[in-house]
Parts: structure tokens; sequence; C-alpha cells
């Protein structure tokens, strides 16, 4: 199945002129919609869901999406206050896939945080599944400590948890490894890639993440092939902001879906 993140303000409304340039580009949100679908998309990732996010407007994309024939994840907030978290939530009636980055300072917080979550949403009756995500290696911000920042630190955290499982982002990870390990060829051990339940998949140019995808600057087919009989999302998490006006933001969509279903064609 492919998805595609979108930000959460197409849905609530935006001024943020790279938003409206993608906006526009497709006549509006609900035509954006019909021609993603049309293009073989099946899921869209609304990004990202605040404690500010009520669980009306999360209900309401999810509505939005379902109307055009789309399926819903989420990429939200890790936030040590249970309650708070799960209240953007409480609306779900199927189960829904939640990514999330770790928060910063020592992984034992974001595994005490996704525990305590996990648990009250299952005592909840909360259709929730969290994955926790890979990001990338911060060195310039030496103020930062973020024990996410690397798969192995990632697979270290979830192996303590039960039901939580793992969003391999595959532009993060491939950042990386040419940036820091230079080793451009690896893939990422078969632990991680056996709890992977979520991707996210974007092109790294010049060291920036988040591009449209193409050959030449992911190896998608390399990381495809790792991950077997992978059955979830292979979702294509764009930053309209990062390419624009460089990159026209509709081309960039069509661009990394072409990208992405000849890959999956020729798995």
């Amino acid at each position: 199945m492919i998805g595609v993140t979108l930000p959460l303000d197409l849905y609530i409304g935006t001024d943020h002129q790279a938003y409206c340039a993608l906006l526009d580009a497709y006549g509006g949100l609900n035509t954006m919609l019909d021609c993603l679908r049309d293009s073989g998309v099946e899921s869209i990732e609304v990004h990202t869901v605040t404690a500010q996010t009520s669980a009306g407007t999360v209900r309401g994309c999810i509505d939005l999406a379902a109307s055009h024939g789309l399926h819903t994840t989420l990429h939200g907030m890790l936030n040590p206050d249970t309650d708070a978290f799960l209240a953007s939530y409480t609306l779900l009636d199927k189960p829904a896939n939640i990514t999330v980055h770790a928060l910063y300072g020592e992984p034992s917080r974001t595994v005490s945080a996704l525990a305590a979550i996990q648990k009250k949403a299952v005592a909840s009756g909360i259709p929730i599944t969290l994955t926790l995500e890979n990001n990338r290696h911060k060195p310039h911000r030496p103020d930062i400590i973020d024990p996410g920042d690397s798969c192995e630190s990632v697979l270290a955290m979830v192996s303590q948890l039960t039901g939580t499982g793992i969003t391999w982002d595959m532009g993060h990870y491939y950042h990386n490894l040419c940036r820091f390990r230079h080793t451009p060829d690896a893939v990422p051990d078969a632990e991680f890639l056996r709890r992977v339940k979520h991707t996210h998949i974007h092109g790294v140019v010049g060291g920036t993440t988040h591009y449209p995808c193409t050959p030449n600057n992911l190896p998608l087919a390399r990381y495809i092939r790792a991950l077997g009989d992978y059955k979830g999302v292979y979702n294509i998490e764009l930053s309209v902001s990062r390419y624009y006006p460089a990159i026209a933001p509709r081309t960039a969509f069509e661009d990394s879906i072409r990208t992405l279903r000849e890959v999956l064609a020729d798995a």
C-alpha cells in the first residue's frame, strides 16, 4: 500500500506559502485527495498531531480521507503526559498507526512514555499502534540528546516494549549512512527490519532530507527488498518547504509516487 504524508494545516486551513502552492497546484484539498487516489495512493498520513490537536480535528481528517476512499495513518508527537497524548485520539473507532519520535534525553524517558500510553490506550479502548521512528543524527546540535537518532538505538528502546513497532525512515537512515558512517550500501539489522510496521520514504539531496524521491537520491529498491514480506504502508514523506519553489509541489508528489510504484512493481 502506498501512502503520502500531508500536513495537518492542509486540513484545517493555512497561509503557508508552500502549502498554498501545493493546494493550488491540485485545485484544492478534495481534488488533491482524488488525484492521489487515482495515482495509486491508498493511505494519507496526517502530520503532525500534537497535544493541542482536538480529537474532533483528528476524526475529521480521517473521515475526509475515507470519503475519498483513502485510509489514514497519523504522525503524532510523543508526550510524557499520557492523558494529554491520548486526548487527540479518543474518537478513533478503527485501528490507527501513530508514528512518534523519541523524547529528548535518556532513552528511559521514551520507553516509559510509550509503555504508559500503550497500556492506557488498551485499557481505554483506543485502537492505536505506536511506532517509534529513527531520526537524523544531529551533531551540530550538542544541546540535544536524541536517543532515536539511529536504527540501533530505536531497536534498543522498542525491544523493551510489547506492542510498539518501528517506523523505518529510509531517508533519515540513508542520510546518516552517507554523512556520518560512510557506508551507503548498508541495510539495518534483521531484527530492526522484523519490527518495522510503517515507513517514511523521501530523498536526500545535499544533506537535506524530505526531498522528492528519485532512484538517484535514495536506494529505495534495496530497502524494499530488505523489508521482505512487509505488509504495511510504503509512505512518502515530503517536506514541501524544503524544495519549493525550485521544484513544483505537484511534480514532486507525482514523481515520488511514480518512483515508488515502479520499484514496487519490480520487487
